[in-house]
């Protein structure tokens, strides 16, 4: 069996407001898609926090719908848990199970309670996948694997943060991340049994492994959302399993939004550094986020952002941030530009009637809406002949280009 392990898109997010940063979270998810279909894997294994959040505005449903849709034509199968972002607050229908109903995707667990899948790929393999969301995660140090015969290969698949993980990556003392998130939440309390543990949460990329030597892997977010999470290379892993085997590969990705990162001692080394800037080499205008370590004055800081503007106006750089002086309160010296246009979302309800047929958008409309009293979903899955009604008209969307 060979997947793709990808966790954390957040589709919807959008960074300080800007519609650039949002449209870099879709254009990640449409990515991780394509590496998908090119590898021709048998399935995607998505560990959570794929919406980033429980009631997702109409461009984060429009990019699932496409990409998914594109799975799906390409035979390959998305299994995916709830993270903390997605899983509904009280009444209402998850985000993902919208995706199950319309059978582009697999929930295997959004409760507390862990479900499972054993995919069978075409030598006859058999591979079980268990899935954890977040609010089920401390069930993979405590439960035991039930031996179920003719398995050959498992997978973890949770949403959780790791103390170990943690304390390297994030830089969190395991005493407070014990006391924060779980004492028993460590790679070496994972029982035996996997051949895989796939994670989601973790916003950086982490490898570890089990005291019995299956690998433990954190991908990353397929964007960084703020300067915390900042990497310079962001990626998936392409995993491969067999009888007794696995191996598993990073593949970056090439849609993330570069960063510039400057630590300087003095405005004149931010000035010198910004102007030695190849800008050319960059696919997308980069975020400079800048710290001033020594003393700055009203004039360095009026040089630093005079220089700013003037590459922003040119389109060499997206947007900056950052404190200016290090140590200080925000208010004396922070630097920032704001973005002039805030991404107002476009009303779900008139978005699914456009796109969807009219028979299908009413059932659509009350999904997405949390209304379901009446059992929408269970009737809209019955409806084999409306589903194909949706595939169909979903292959001619123009409106679907942009995510």
């Amino acid at each position: 069996m060979r997947f793709i392990h990808v966790s954390d898109t957040h589709l919807g997010a959008a960074p300080y407001g800007l519609i650039d940063r949002e449209r870099d979270i879709y254009e990640a998810f449409k990515e991780v898609v394509d590496i998908a279909i090119a590898h021709k894997v048998d399935a995607v294994l998505h560990a959570g926090d794929m919406f980033h959040d429980s009631n997702p505005k109409a461009a984060a449903y429009l990019s699932a719908f496409k990409h998914l849709s594109r799975l799906r034509s390409s035979g390959i199968d998305f299994y995916v848990v709830a993270g903390n972002h997605e899983t509904i607050k009280a009444t209402g229908v998850s985000p993902l199970r919208v995706l199950e109903a319309l059978d582009l995707a697999r929930v295997l667990s959004d409760s507390s309670t862990p479900g499972s899948v054993v995919f069978e790929d075409g030598s006859g393999l058999k591979v079980e996948v268990v899935g954890f969301s977040h609010r089920a995660f401390d069930r993979l140090f405590i439960d035991r694997l039930s031996g179920r015969d003719g398995i050959d290969a498992r997978v973890a698949l949770a949403h959780t943060i790791l103390c170990d993980a943690a304390s390297i990556v994030m830089k969190i003392s395991e005493s407070r991340c014990r006391e924060d998130i779980s004492g028993s939440a460590y790679s070496i309390n994972i029982p035996k049994g996997y051949s895989y543990i796939a994670l989601g949460d973790l916003h950086k990329n982490w490898e570890g492994r089990t005291r019995y030597g299956a690998p433990v892997i954190y991908p990353g977010s397929t964007e960084a959302l703020n300067v915390s999470e900042y990497m310079d290379k962001r990626y998936v892993y392409l995993v491969e399993l067999d009888r007794g085997f696995v191996d598993y590969r990073r593949v970056e990705l090439r849609s993330p939004r570069p960063w510039i990162i400057i630590d300087a001692e003095t405005a004149r080394e931010v000035i010198e550094r910004l102007n030695s800037v190849s800008w050319g080499v960059f696919s997308k205008e980069p975020i400079v986020y800048i710290t001033v370590k020594g003393g700055l004055s009203r004039i360095d800081k009026d040089r630093i952002v005079s220089l700013l503007n003037s590459l922003r106006s040119e389109g060499k750089i997206l947007y900056y941030r950052g404190p200016l002086t290090a140590g200080r309160d925000v208010d004396s010296g922070y630097l920032a530009i704001e973005p002039k246009e805030d991404y107002t979302s476009v009303d779900i309800e008139d978005v699914i009637k456009n796109i969807f047929p009219e028979d299908a958008s009413r059932y659509i409309v009350d999904i997405v809406e949390g209304l379901d009293e009446d059992g929408i979903i269970s009737r809209l899955v019955e409806d084999k002949g409306l589903l194909d009604k949706l595939y169909k008209r979903f292959s001619g969307v123009r409106r679907l280009d942009d995510y």
